[in-house]
């Protein structure tokens, strides 16, 4: 028997003689070690006083490798942590056990611990029965004050914050009590779940001023604890921030916080301000962090804030002020967009809000701020963009041109090192930033930026949706100066890309022929127009037409030095596809021409062909008969001479020379010309050329006496005449009475 208790208390000397239960770390000793207990346990009698330190001993072996296989579990991520859950009954059995074999003074720790172990299992009615009865049992302050915290860490677990805060008070007014920081800690969060936020600042403060309460381990009292202030006083911000930071707030929580990190919580309070909008407050608390704060950067994100806050409180002029610093201090504080991203960031949100609320109607200020920008950040191609639409509305075209211009170029780089899926995004914006320029370079009504922006679009467009419209805007200005050699051609290329609008192709090539038109170039312009029936059918018949006015056109050039050659011009012309006009002149220059060259029967023939078109003026008729008549003369035809005068006006005379014209060709034709004669001497006030008429009209008549009384009278005032007349009718008797005789 001797050599048993030997045995048993050589295995639990070193055990509770505070050895460190690390020893047991390696898993294998361990279990081997509970293994050689339990088999120990087993051996003794219920009434051997060696018991309850082996089963004390085996109950802490169990609780600790519980610890270590939840440790485990939770490292390998679980989703429900039951590890250990097995080791911590075990333990409870082995404390319970031997809870009944220990002196009444000596049962509050294990009391303590399994309250711990029940919670751990889920079982919470159990806890508190345990941390009660310790109470019960407790033989000093300190550890009744160790079950209330016990106690008041359920209550706070379970959301009884009024129960929590009652028992934190109990611990923290026990002198000597541990973990007083930490109660002082639970007791502030208590008072702030029930929404009384000012008590809860309040014990916050005292933590930070109290030194007994700096720290939030059970046993360490009177030592500060950095890491436990710095969440004291980040527990402070969002209090501060939740009940409503107050001006006064950044110079309190700058004061109780700890130097190391006062300006990093005082900096979290005045975010947290901004982010709860708190405008006011978080502007006087950023101003704070900017006084005194040596961080550039810091102060560069307080400025940033500051200017925002400011824009949004109305006071423009203070927040353009912070703006430009913050913007003077980007570069001082050795920021990019990686290092300083959030201030980049809310730098160029400013802008952004600011313009928003300025769309329709943009100020100065906000150019200017623009302006201060780029000089900075001139890689951001959506700020150039925007900038531009602020500054054309503005009506500073000549900002809004150079910001379109760097945001094409950047575009361009961005689409270059765009991925595959973005590509098409950034020819889109591309394309609508170019076609922006040209808009802007239109509203200024400068010629060279106009131009300037349509060249940039043709030479830096991906998607080129609007190529075809910007290269005809572009010779169009070129054929409104009146350059037309040089537009012509241009418009040309146009109308003869088959892709290219019906509208656009027709205006340009509409348009290059009127550019030849103006040149007098009618070899190009009877090329063109008959390239452009065939291209562009719709207006087929126009252009055929302009090729024929391009025949005529060009014969008519020559005509005057080279007949010959004109006429062969001349028979490039189509008559199947001319209109009634252009065969016309066709046909009254083959007329005119063929004469030239003494080719009368093929004049003759045009001729003939021409008056049978319906559609001839008076005048074109009289022109077409008049050189039928010349060409009946020519071969002495006179009845059809006879026949053409009769159809002709001859407008140019008068009526009475029109009468002894028809009066001659009768005669010439062999027919009586008396009719003719007749309404002359009825309408005629020419009283000579009556006379003369008469004398002629009695010496060709068959009965000259009778007709010498009849014309008698229109020898008025032309004796003369009268007796010639007489002695040509007499003599004319006479000799018919002698050839009568003979």
């Amino acid at each position: 028997m001797m050599t048993k208790k030997v045995l048993i208390f050589s295995i639990l000397a070193g055990l509770v003689g505070g050895v460190s239960l690390d020893v047991f770390a390696a898993e294998t000793t361990q279990d081997l070690l509970i293994q050689k207990l339990t088999q120990v346990h087993l051996g003794l009698a219920p009434s051997d006083p060696a018991r309850s330190g082996v089963l004390l001993r085996l109950a802490d072996l169990h609780s600790e490798r519980a610890r270590q296989l939840s440790m485990k579990e939770v490292a390998e991520n679980c989703s429900v942590c039951k590890a250990g859950d097995g080791d911590r009954k075990k333990a409870l059995l082995f404390y319970s056990e031997a809870l009944g074999q220990l002196p009444t003074g000596t049962q509050a720790k294990v009391q303590l611990q399994m309250g711990r172990l029940y919670e751990m299992i889920g079982e919470p009615a159990k806890a508190e029965q345990s941390y009660k009865a310790m109470l019960s049992g407790a033989t000093s302050e300190k550890e009744k004050a160790e079950a209330y915290l016990s106690l008041a860490e359920m209550a706070f677990r379970s959301s009884n914050f009024a129960r929590s805060q009652e028992l934190y008070e109990k611990v923290l007014a026990t002198d000597g009590a541990s973990s007083q920081g930490l109660a002082a800690y639970r007791k502030a969060w208590s008072a702030f779940r029930l929404n009384n936020i000012n008590g809860a600042i309040a014990q916050l403060q005292e933590i930070m001023k109290n030194p007994k309460l700096q720290s939030s381990a059970a046993l360490v009292t009177g030592t500060a604890d950095k890491q436990f202030l710095e969440e004291v006083s980040r527990d402070m911000v969002t209090f501060m921030a939740s009940r409503g930071v107050l001006d006064s707030d950044a110079q309190v929580l700058f004061d109780i916080t700890l130097q190391d990190f006062r300006m990093q919580q005082v900096t979290m309070l005045a975010r947290e301000a901004t982010r709860l909008d708190q405008k006011p407050a978080a502007l006087a608390t950023w101003k704070f962090v900017f006084q005194r704060q040596s961080d550039a950067k810091v102060r560069l994100e307080a400025l940033v804030r500051m200017a925002q806050l400011e824009f949004d409180l109305k006071q423009v002029e203070a927040a353009a002020k912070s703006y430009q610093s913050a913007l003077g201090l980007w570069s001082t504080a050795a920021c990019s967009l990686q290092t300083c991203e959030e201030s980049g960031k809310a730098l160029r949100q400013f802008i952004v809000s600011w313009n928003r609320l300025e769309t329709s109607n943009p100020s100065s200020g906000l150019l200017n701020v623009y302006s201060e920008f780029f000089n900075v950040f001139d890689q951001d191609e959506d700020m150039y963009i925007w900038g531009a639409q602020a500054a054309n509305a503005k009506n500073n075209l000549s900002s809004a041109q150079d910001w379109t211009n760097k945001a094409s170029k950047l575009l361009v780089v961005r689409h270059q090192a765009a991925a595959a899926g973005e590509k098409a995004q950034m020819a889109q914006k591309l394309e609508k930033n170019l076609l922006l320029g040209i808009e802007l370079a239109e509203n200024s009504k400068d010629e060279s930026q106009l131009q300037q922006a349509q060249e940039s679009y043709l030479k830096l467009s991906v998607l080129r949706e609007k190529a075809i419209d910007v290269r005809y805007q572009k010779v169009y200005a070129v054929y409104q100066k009146g350059l037309y050699g040089e537009a012509a051609p241009q418009l040309r290329d146009l109308a003869l890309i088959e892709k290219a609008p019906l509208q656009i192709r027709t205006q340009a090539a509409e348009l290059s022929l009127d550019a030849l038109a103006l040149l007098k170039d009618d070899v190009r312009m009877q090329a063109w127009s008959k390239e452009f029936a065939e291209k562009l059918p719709e207006k087929k018949a126009e252009f055929i037409t302009l090729q024929q006015k391009a025949v005529l056109n060009q014969s008519a050039q020559i005509s005057a030095e080279n007949p010959s050659a004109a006429l062969a011009v001349l028979s490039q012309f189509n008559v199947n596809q001319a209109s009634a006009e252009d065969r016309k002149t066709y046909l009254k220059n083959k007329v005119i021409l063929n004469e030239k060259i003494n080719k009368i029967s093929e004049a003759r023939a045009a001729t003939e062909d021409l008056l049978r078109e319906p559609s001839l003026t008076s005048e074109e008729k009289e022109f077409a008969l008049g050189r039928k008549l010349w060409f009946a003369e020519l071969e002495l035809d006179f009845v059809t001479a006879f026949k053409v005068v009769q159809q002709m006006k001859f407008e140019k005379l008068s009526a009475d020379d029109r009468l002894l014209k028809l009066a001659l060709y009768a005669d010439l034709a062999h027919s009586s010309p008396e009719q003719y004669y007749q309404q002359y001497l009825k309408r005629s006030e020419d009283t000579e050329k009556k006379a003369l008429i008469s004398a002629q009209l009695i010496r060709s008549s068959k009965n000259g006496a009778k007709d010498l009384e009849v014309y008698k009278g229109y020898f008025k005032n032309h004796g003369g005449l009268y007796a010639r007349a007489a002695l040509q009718v007499y003599e004319k008797i006479r000799t018919a009475r002698y050839w009568k005789k003979s």
